[in-house]
């Protein structure tokens, strides 16, 4: 009896599943790809819910010798998800996204930053106790590469700030790393040892950082926030490792830069955790009046900001199973409309939370509507726009509907779409041609 027809075709199709879900085994989806049939149209859906927003090319507008804030930058900050990285990693993003806004000169050499656990030792010393942070002040704590693309004309460029933190929680892994020896890895099947290393290079970051790194994790973006919010391009060493304090600075670098953050899966949750942290803590210092000149200072720069957040691969609503919720939620309209009664408590501006996520990508979850409101600090101000999008193609084989999970997960950051719409954002008079063709917009208000 042919295979297609015996009972063989169940085991075969789960095999051939495990495969593609597996994302770490490039023969298995070298050969799920073969097996499926390309169709010449592309047909994945692309759809947008939320109030429209600013890309980074707008962003560059503003900081332009006409615009705003001309004597301004553009920065972005990426800030990776589960599994080891090492610094570079975000080099495909980094330089899709220049070709997509016509930034095609870099300098030859990056600027690297060799980040310090740098924390007030009261903080320090409190988080220790409560089990969220380890180690000692002036720990190693992280990598920040700093790239500077601009136009041929020098008249437009993009800071690009990329953290690495994976050194924090790769020791953590050594505990597992016996699995991957070859005492036992030959004892597995060739394709569940490829799954098991991908396990346990990728299920330990989550469980880390919900543990006592997360402290540490989080003072790596602070400090990261602090070499983007005080220093332009040329200030920043070719390599050091001094730390960063913001008091000690003006925030004349706020008042004329724009920002955009970039995150992927588990970042998502970093970043936002920092954000939050932060507006915590300058709520804090607005009412204790603390004694730095600068302070009064930053607390107004920043409610003039907007925060513009692009997370790929979201996690926020799994990470947040089993968490409190920030101290103030359900305010917005107090904190972030003009009439509200609270306005000149807010932190920032707005922030606006614009995540990705392919329903196929099984490491990924969009935002309930109402999630920013509930589970996010009122002062940033948060809104939320979704764009759920298929990153990979949805395939038949053997009659089963599958989409490469690997390639739902990873490939966001090499998707024109997803590109164009972190360029250009969306608007009815912005947005990329290609996204008012192959995207839809359901506009919130």
């Amino acid at each position: 009896m042919p295979l297609w027809r015996s009972n063989a075709t169940k085991p075969l199709s789960l095999v051939l599943i495990l495969l593609l879900q597996s994302g770490c085994s490039s023969f298995g989806e070298g050969l799920m790809r073969g097996l499926m049939k390309q169709d010449e149209e592309d047909t994945r859906q692309c759809y947008v819910r939320g109030p429209g927003y600013d890309g980074i090319e707008q962003m560059i507008e503003k900081t332009s010798a006409s615009g705003p804030k001309p004597d301004g930058d553009m920065k972005v900050l990426m800030v990776h998800g589960i599994g080891t990285h090492q610094p570079g990693y975000s080099t495909r993003l980094a330089e899709n996204l220049a070709q997509e806004l016509k930034l095609d000169v870099v300098e030859h050499v990056p600027k690297v930053i060799s980040l310090r656990l740098n924390v007030p030792q009261d903080s320090f010393k409190e988080n220790v106790e409560r089990g969220l942070m380890r180690g000692k002040l002036g720990d190693s704590n992280g990598t920040v590469t700093v790239h500077s693309y601009r136009s041929k004309d020098g008249s437009r460029g993009m800071t690009f700030y990329e953290l690495t933190w994976s050194e924090i929680t790769d020791p953590d892994k050594d505990i597992i790393k016996y699995d991957d020896s070859g005492a036992y890895s030959f004892r597995r099947a060739g394709l569940n040892n490829d799954l098991k290393l991908f396990v346990n290079s990728h299920l330990p970051d989550p469980l880390i950082y919900l543990g006592d790194a997360q402290g540490n994790i989080q003072a790596a973006v602070s400090q990261t926030l602090c070499w983007m919010f005080t220093r332009d391009y040329a200030q920043i060493p070719k390599q050091t490792d001094q730390a960063c304090i913001f008091e000690n600075y003006p925030p004349d670098e706020v008042k004329n830069d724009s920002y955009a953050f970039i995150s992927h899966s588990l970042g998502s949750r970093i970043l936002t955790d920092t954000m939050q942290s932060v507006t915590a803590d300058m709520a804090k210092r607005e009412k204790q009046k603390s004694a730095s000149k600068y302070v009064s200072q930053w607390l107004d720069a920043l409610k003039q900001e907007t925060l513009t957040i692009f997370m790929l691969s979201n996690q926020l609503p799994l990470l947040q199973l089993g968490r409190g919720v920030p101290e103030v939620t359900n305010q917005f309209t107090d904190y972030c409309t003009a009439e509200g009664t609270k306005k000149k408590q807010r932190v920032f501006a707005r922030s606006n939370i614009i995540a990705f996520s392919d329903p196929n990508d099984i490491l990924s979850w969009s935002v309930p509507p109402g999630y920013e409101d509930s589970y996010m600090d009122s002062r940033m101000c948060p809104v939320l726009v979704n764009v759920i999008i298929n990153i990979a193609e949805v395939k038949k084989l053997l009659g089963v509907e599958l989409a490469a999970a690997g390639e739902a997960h990873t490939d966001y950051d090499n998707d024109e779409r997803v590109i164009k719409l972190i360029a250009r954002g969306m608007s009815e008079d912005k947005a990329d041609p290609v996204i008012k063709e192959r995207c839809q917009w359901m506009e919130v208000r």
